[in-house]
């Protein structure tokens, strides 16, 4: 399975100083950033389920997205130097089935989110031959993240605010 280059939306990047790389991106890229999103999800790998500490942020102007996250050592998500790509985001009406499609392609399942009782996963991680990780996201995430997105540059002044057709 081929994934639908329209679907993508963000590149994430692991970083070794989250505020460190924010300042660079956006005196270099001219990128305006959400708050620092921080909180703990469950995630399930090939070795068991754990709980991990997560710190990060995206850029507000798109229609292709930075992520940037906090290195943690202990898990995948870490850098030997000040950043690394790490993964591209795609949105997925069906994580699941999208994600089999990857698989019988020959990607491997890296983790998936662990939810809540009662809610769906939200994302999975698969590894490509190239050396750094798919994201599926459900499409659900979809509007919230636009309105943060959206509510940033409002709130920033930025220029790059989405204009209703």
């Amino acid at each position: 399975m081929s994934l639908d280059p329209a679907a993508f939306y963000h590149h994430g990047i692991v970083v070794a100083d989250l505020e460190s790389a924010v300042a660079a991106a956006s005196r270099e890229h001219g990128l305006t950033f959400t708050d620092p999103w921080v909180g703990t999800q469950r995630i399930r790998t090939p070795e068991g389920v754990q709980e991990v500490e997560f710190r990060f942020v995206y850029s507000a102007e798109g229609p292709v997205h930075l992520e940037l996250i906090q290195q943690m050592p202990g898990t995948l998500w870490v850098t030997d130097g000040v950043a690394d790509i790490h993964h591209l985001g795609y949105w997925s009406d069906d994580v699941a089935a999208d994600g089999a499609r990857l698989e019988a392609g020959g990607m491997e399942l890296a983790f998936e989110h662990v939810p809540d009782e009662g809610r769906m996963s939200g994302y999975r991680y698969y590894r490509s031959a190239l050396g750094f990780y798919v994201e599926l996201v459900h499409s659900s995430m979809r509007e919230p993240m636009e309105n943060l997105w959206a509510a940033t540059l409002l709130r920033a002044g930025a220029p790059g605010l989405p204009v209703s057709p």
